[in-house]
């Protein structure tokens, strides 16, 4: 993928979090949220470990761990 496809993607993939809040499923697969987005595990894997820096658990974590605080 290149830079804008990546662009593109953090875009989509950071709305769909914000809007449907996967994370809060506790048996949510890298898969399910490459359906979510309508794109490949393969291409969500490279979007996080390439342009956003973080493996899948810790940015899924992020968000539940901010979700948690939020509710405290």
């Amino acid at each position: 993928m290149d830079e804008d496809e990546l662009e593109e993607l953090h875009k989509r993939l950071i709305e769909y979090i914000e809007a449907n809040k996967p994370y809060l499923n506790p048996m949510l697969k890298m898969s399910d949220l490459a359906t979510g987005l309508n794109c490949s595990s393969m291409k969500l894997s490279q979007l996080l470990n390439i342009y956003i820096k973080e493996n899948y658990y810790d940015f899924i974590n992020k968000y539940r761990l901010e979700e948690f605080k939020k509710r405290l």
